[in-house]
């Protein structure tokens, strides 16, 4: 399925109650471009971690905090040391199953 498809039926199955017929089709064709335009404008993507690793800060010796895709679909926070591996934020646990990482983006 091509993802303007994907858009077009997300926007299809997205419930609106309480809204008009007419309202409805103004929403869904906002929330279509909406959708479009984020996609053109990703600021932060997720990065395989077999294409690409973060930068590590060389006085630190580990990366800035990261968001951490586990293979189980779960998001954590940690970083990469210099070596390598991947540390989660609070427990300062070594995460084995790291599939993709992010930067935080700035707020």
């Amino acid at each position: 399925m091509k993802r303007e498809d994907e858009i077009y039926m997300a926007s299809e199955n997205t419930e609106m109650p309480f809204t008009t017929e007419v309202a409805q089709q103004v929403l869904r064709k906002a929330w279509r471009q909406g959708a479009q335009w984020a996609d053109e404008h990703q600021s932060t993507t997720w990065i395989d971690i077999n294409s690409n690793f973060p930068k590590i800060n060389q006085e630190q010796k580990v990366s800035e905090w990261l968001f951490l895709r586990l293979s189980n679909g779960e998001t954590v926070i940690g970083h990469m040391s210099q070596d390598k591996h991947f540390y989660q934020s609070h427990s300062g646990a070594t995460l084995y199953n790291v599939t993709h990482w992010m930067n935080i983006p700035e707020i």
